[in-house]
């Protein structure tokens, strides 16, 4: 495989990955909205700039937004 097609298939699963991050996110969110970026990472495995990075895109399309230090989860903002 050339090297631009390993990048393609990891893009890909990165993707895909993504989506369950997303889903992820929200359920916590819902589930503590006062939970902070650094427990979502260590709940996560992943790194607080990838949850910033996370965060930031929910807010972007308004599935979350941030009111009185708490996490509110839109409704429409339903798991795929």
């Amino acid at each position: 495989m050339k090297d631009s097609s390993k990048r393609s298939a990891r893009n890909g699963s990165a993707r895909a990955g993504q989506g369950e991050r997303r889903d992820t996110v929200l359920a916590l969110l819902r589930g503590n909205p006062q939970i902070t970026a650094a427990n979502l990472a260590r709940l996560l495995d992943i790194s607080t700039g990838n949850v910033y990075t996370t965060i930031s895109r929910l807010r972007r399309q308004g599935a979350v937004d941030k009111k009185d230090g708490k996490w509110v989860v839109k409704a429409s903002a339903g798991t795929r």
